[in-house]
């Protein structure tokens, strides 16, 4: 037999109502701290000759790290991208910061990826070269070439992020 104890303010309280609470409680924060994955929008191409998308990756769960990460640093969804980076970074980096650096890929209409290449040397460290199609704010297409780099950390991906002149603190010397 369940026990209902009215307290002091009117409101009934009982093991199962409490758990209830406990329960709604948590699953309603759950829900705000973890967003479902985004996901990449836009044509991904292998450029290297021979290698096609299940050749090229050397770890099946760095290629859905990679699509996630990138996903939403081209939707400009800083918060998500911010958790994917290296922990150092995360340390070093005022949330802010990156923020403004993530928000201006909004700005311009995404039109594909290619992967150029990748090495892992040693087996916990790859480095991605890619390019980035896009139209910019007045419709004009370009290109970015980039090295895109990841590192795993105890069994963990996170995306080593190196810009000179805007976080040069975490950014490699020469």
């Amino acid at each position: 037999m369940m026990e209902i104890r009215r307290t002091s303010g009117g409101i009934i309280r009982t093991p199962a109502v409490l758990m209830g609470v406990a329960w709604l409680l948590m699953a309603v924060c759950g829900g705000c701290a973890h967003k479902a994955p985004a996901k990449l929008t836009i044509p991904v191409t292998y450029a290297e000759k021979g290698k096609a998308e299940g050749h090229f990756w050397p770890d099946p769960s760095l290629k859905s790290v990679f699509e996630r990460y990138w996903a939403a640093r081209l939707q400009g969804d800083s918060d998500t991208a911010f958790e994917m980076e290296a922990p150092y970074f995360q340390e070093m980096i005022p949330k802010g910061l990156y923020k403004n650096y993530v928000k201006n890929a909004r700005n311009n209409e995404w039109l594909g990826m290619e992967l150029v290449n990748l090495i892992q040397d040693p087996a916990y460290f790859v480095e991605l070269s890619m390019r980035l199609t896009y139209k910019g704010r007045k419709m004009r297409p370009g290109t970015v070439f980039m090295k895109d780099r990841w590192v795993e950390v105890e069994g963990q991906w996170y995306h080593v992020l190196r810009d000179r002149l805007i976080f040069p603190a975490v950014s490699e010397t020469g």
